[in-house]
């Protein structure tokens, strides 16, 4: 996933800077349905490419 930072996030004021990281998607079927999605975000690339921590 690639995104832009334009907003705060994690107490982070907005730096214009873009940022690339890896997003997993989980779901579970049950019935032939989706009956659960759980995402999994990797919010510490996202930090150290915002500059709030080293690299």
């Amino acid at each position: 996933m690639t995104g832009t930072h334009q907003g705060e996030y994690q107490d982070l004021p907005p730096t214009g800077k873009t940022v690339t990281y890896n997003k997993i998607f989980i779901f579970r079927f049950a019935g032939g349905r989706i009956t659960e999605i759980r995402g999994v975000v990797d919010v510490l690339a996202q930090l150290r490419q915002l500059g709030a921590l080293p690299s």
